[in-house]
């Protein structure tokens, strides 16, 4: 299997964490998209991830794009956490592995003739331009951290706890995350100034 030498995913250093993390405790599930000369169209982080942690074993099945291909983990239940696991884990790792390189797909726009509008890209720009709020409205900002696993389960249940304790009418935000993890901070800050 040949990489894609033009994929217009970066991909993030946190999605590659996650796919990894995914691959070790979870084992393959969604199947790589190759070309008629075994060009990878589709999956080339996960070929890359898979190939660093050693999972060389490869099953190639052939179509023509007519017939959609399952993959059937005979190890899995939906309705097991494990199951239920991989299920959130695939689709996690989706949403935060993607980054465009703005450079790569304008390049393949240009040289394939294809419409960047008729798949949603109506532009690429960086990430903190992508978020807007119409006019009038409170400023916010949308911040992102890593945690250890222990670390995100502490400020999960502190969250968890404020939420169900205290009434956040009034903050001008409607995200209860957001304000409970605002009030978190206020207690510790008045507790640590006295």
């Amino acid at each position: 299997m040949i990489p894609d030498d033009r994929n217009a995913n970066v991909g993030t250093e946190y999605g590659g964490h996650l796919l990894q993390k995914s691959l070790q405790k979870l084992g393959a599930g969604r199947s790589i998209l190759l070309d008629k000369n075994n060009r990878v169209i589709a999956g080339n982080k996960t070929l890359e991830t898979a190939a660093a942690l050693g999972l060389e074993n490869v099953q190639i099945v052939e179509s023509d794009g007519k017939t959609i291909i399952a993959v059937k983990r005979t190890d899995l239940d939906l309705d097991s956490k494990r199951g239920r696991e991989m299920a959130l884990a695939d689709n996690k790792v989706s949403q935060v592995n993607l980054s465009f390189d703005a450079d790569v797909v304008d390049d393949i726009a240009a040289d394939f003739d294809v419409d960047l509008n008729e798949w949603g890209f109506d532009s690429i720009e960086p990430e903190e331009k992508k978020i807007s709020l119409p006019s009038g409205e409170k400023e916010f900002k949308q911040m992102t951290f890593i945690l250890t696993d222990d670390q995100a389960k502490r400020v999960e249940s502190a969250i968890k706890l404020v939420k169900k304790t205290n009434d956040f009418d009034g903050t001008g935000n409607e995200n209860s995350n957001g304000n409970a993890l605002a009030f978190i901070v206020d207690q510790y800050l008045a507790k640590l100034n006295g």
